[in-house]
């Protein structure tokens, strides 16, 4: 079943703040969570989307009469980029305030990553309802997520007709091409559809009234006027007000949705939702004619092979970003406005064709194609869209226009031209090490290469995702400039597993498959290593974990290799410190049993510390319990005698043991396992964490005069952590493993070879003939978390000397 979710937006105002109310629960039932909140305040929002707006209005070529006051000086599309940019990073950073991501963190943890989600908007505020909602992690990390904009409450409409009933209007088409959208709707199959061609007012009335209709769609000239107005001919201009008696008869007839695919159209959706119809499609902004044709194919493409509705719009809205080198925020103009009770609309499913007997787009691409629109390739496999050597970009929230047409360039193997735009965007945002791996990829061209794959979970922790990425793009980086491997130089492929077993598998599939691919570096939590090593194992392909700690991937198999030491060993030494040094001796735990490593580190704190002369207080606490609640589990816990807690937590789940930490005040000493290393624990501020210990395999500061510090602080502005240091140690072990044999049994067996040997960053680099790493003194140290004067969380993990 699929969730529900949506936020309710009280008065309010960018300069104060809004308060809000998130309900949560599955589709077509009453909400099960609802929670206060408050968005806080951004003064600076509506300057700069207006800013935006002026310079998006001066681009010309809309499907709406623009004042010409607004459009007397044309914009540039860099300009416009620029603004839009500006803006992105304003919501970006409001999004990011803690009160705001608390409200995400609720609905990630009560919405699976991949199930179906409709997420509402609920707000009067004009400005709330434009913004492009889209841009937020939110979404970016669910998928099966889509945002619409609440209309009014109304009882629910029954299914679809079959042949799905279609009133389309074709109104005044002045300098713009409607005839584009009149052939996508003809090869429509399992639709009947009832063309009107700049008919008049009496003629539109009367069809209205005639039939049930399915879906109201409008093409051509509209204005923002106070009530939304639509040019139905071209001498004809009329408000909804004056169409007022026939839509609401055809919303009585069971009307379920209207397309506007014409304007600036959240007037026009207002009124038609007042009018009571239930679901409609419209534009945030003036729509360029090619965009709104595209969209148009887009989403009746996804509708009609059987997507729900907000998925399809979010599909088409997606698809529209391949046009924003020339039309720019494209991708931010289609929006869905529907009623929360509505059920989502399902295409029937079409058992005999109805008119010619053509596919979806077998007659309109010929009436689109004008050299910028070309057909939509068939749906891509599971796998496709989460590798990339550059053609897509994988991490959108590092999306810049010179990213994007880097990434336009590199598709069409314009790699000289690609190579500029990435290392233009690099300028604006150096720390991005996906652009950095794709500028060295797009250098190498159609060169003869080494190729390695990364698998990071970009969807699921772009954090984590990030702080591997930097490693082994420092590394690409690195050899490169040096020559590479015997002149061929290192080509990297990103790959976005999500921390899933499934997809981990899924792209542990597709890499076999590549013959070029030699090496994975990857993948960051066990789940996700555990799930794809006997494949890599299977099809002879180097798989070298630079964060996974399960002692499970010691029996996958010969090809697999870890970076990281035994869980055993940080286990082993954070118990010694709990019981020796900080006199902890009655220890609860608070794990999580869907993660592999964590609960292998569970076990193994759990005999150290029984050795070490402590007591384990076995308190049932689960992060990954569907009625796992931090302020229930800490007072039990307390009540039970215990002294201190161990978190250990999923990497996915970081979230969780901040609630925790949160809810224990103090109270009891805490202790983390290595997953808790991240700036999102940092981020808890106010004392939560605040003396919080953990074992981690490497630390800057004993190693402080390495060159891999020194090159980092140069490419990334900053301090980077163990992660980083661990992956940027995977990607050289490969390359020196390939000094003596280019092959994938080759670098097996000089991985294997006792003499194999190699100083890294975190130390000497060595494995055994189970493929764990050899243990070397510089493995291993205990951090502690205290405020910081320089850090900019002002907290920091400082090492605790032995």
């Amino acid at each position: 079943m699929s969730k529900l979710v949506v936020f309710k937006f009280g008065e309010g105002s960018f300069a104060q703040g809004f308060p809000v109310t998130l309900q949560i629960g599955d589709d077509g039932q009453a909400s099960a969570i609802e929670v206060r909140g408050r968005f806080p305040a951004a003064p600076d929002i509506p300057q700069l989307y207006q800013q935006w707006q002026h310079l998006y209005y001066r681009l010309g070529g809309m499907r709406i009469e623009v004042p010409p006051a607004q459009v007397t000086n044309v914009s540039t599309v860099t300009e416009c980029d620029q603004a839009a940019q500006k803006l992105r990073a304003s919501l970006i950073h409001w999004w990011s305030q803690a009160s705001v991501r608390d409200l995400r963190e609720q609905v990630q943890e009560e919405v699976q990553r991949h199930e179906a989600a409709r997420v509402i908007v609920q707000t009067q505020d004009l400005l709330l309802r434009k913004l492009p909602w889209h841009l937020w992690a939110l979404f970016e990390r669910r998928p099966g997520a889509e945002m619409a904009l609440c209309a009014d409450y109304a009882p629910p409409s029954p299914p679809l007709h079959s042949p799905v009933r279609i009133l389309a209007v074709l109104g005044n088409s002045e300098g713009i091409d409607v005839q584009a959208d009149r052939a996508v709707l003809e090869q429509l199959p399992g639709a009947k559809v009832t063309l009107l061609e700049k008919p008049c007012r009496q003629q539109l009335t009367e069809q209205l009234w005639s039939q049930p209709w399915d879906i109201l769609f409008f093409a051509g000239h509209s204005s923002s006027e106070e009530r939304g107005q639509i040019q139905i001919n071209d001498t004809e201009t009329l408000s909804l007000d004056q169409l007022r008696y026939g839509l609401k008869a055809a919303v009585r007839n069971n009307l379920k949705l209207a397309i506007f695919n014409s304007c600036d159209g959240l007037e026009l959706a207002r009124h038609l939702a007042d009018l009571g119809i239930p679901q409609v499609i419209v534009m945030r902004e003036p729509v360029p004619d090619p965009v709104a044709q595209a969209f148009l194919r887009y989403f009746l493409q996804a509708f009609a092979q059987g997507q729900s509705l907000y998925l399809s719009v979010r599909q088409a809205r997606e698809q529209l970003q391949g046009m924003e080198g020339d039309f720019p925020c494209a991708s931010w103009l289609p929006v869905l406005c529907q009623n929360p009770v509505e059920s989502p609309l399902a295409w029937p499913v079409v058992r005999k064709p109805y008119g010619l007997a053509k596919t979806l787009f077998g007659g309109a691409i010929a009436a689109l194609c004008t050299g910028m629109l070309q057909p939509t390739p068939p749906l891509p496999t599971p796998w496709a869209n989460r590798i990339s050597l550059g053609d897509k970009i994988l991490v959108r929230a590092s999306a810049t226009p010179t990213k994007e047409a880097g990434v336009k360039a590199f598709r069409t193997k314009q790699f000289s031209s690609a190579a500029q735009q990435f290392q233009a965007s690099l300028q604006q945002q150096h720390n991005d090490p996906e652009t950095l791996i794709y500028l060295n990829n797009a250098r190498i061209a159609n060169q003869a290469a080494v190729r390695v794959a990364v698998s990071v979970p970009i969807g699921s922790n772009l954090n984590v995702a990030q702080e591997i990425l930097r490693g082994v793009a420092q590394a690409q980086d690195e050899i490169n400039r040096q020559g590479g491997l015997r002149g061929q130089l290192l080509q990297v492929a990103i790959a976005d597993d999500e921390n899933q077993p499934a997809i981990a598998r899924q792209i542990a599939t597709a890499l076999v498959k590549d013959t070029q691919t030699i090496a994975v570096v990857g993948h960051n939590a066990s789940d996700a290593s555990v799930a794809a090593a006997p494949i890599y194992d299977e099809g002879e392909l180097v798989m070298l974990s630079p964060t996974s700690f399960s002692d499970k991937l010691s029996s996958s198999g010969k090809y697999i290799f870890r970076m990281v030491p035994s869980i055993r060993f940080i286990a082993d030494a954070l118990a010694r410190y709990t019981i020796k040094n900080d006199y902890k001796v009655k220890i609860a735990i608070c794990s999580d049993t869907a993660a592999v490593d964590n609960e292998s580190f569970r076990n193994q704190f759990t005999a150290a510390v029984f050795a070490d002369g402590g007591q384990f207080i076995n308190v049932p606490c689960d992060f990954s319990a569907s009625d796992f609640n931090a302020e229930t589990a800490i007072a039990t816990i307390i009540s039970s005698g215990a002294d201190s807690i161990l978190l250990a937590p999923h990497v996915d789940r970081i979230n969780k043991a901040v609630e925790m930490a949160r809810a224990n005040q103090g109270r009891l000493t805490l202790f983390g396992s290595p997953t808790l290393y991240t700036s999102q624990t940092l981020q808890a501020g106010q004392n939560t964490v605040n003396g919080l210990v953990l074992p981690v395999p490497w630390h800057p500061t004993p190693r402080a005069k390495h060159s891999f510090l020194r090159e980092a602080q140069q490419l990334w502005g900053g301090s980077v952590n163990w992660r980083t240091a661990m992956s940027y140690d995977a990607t050289k072990t490969v390359y020196m493993g390939l000094q003596h044999q280019q092959t994938r049994k080759g670098l097996r067996d000089t991985l294997r070879s006792p003499d194999f040997l190699l100083e890294g960053a975190s130390g000497v680099i060595q494995f055994l003939p189970s493929g764990e790493r050899r243990i070397v003194p510089s493995i291993g140290v205990l951090v502690k978390v205290q405020p910081s004067t320089k850090a900019p969380l002002r907290y920091e993990f400082a090492l605790l000397k032995p």
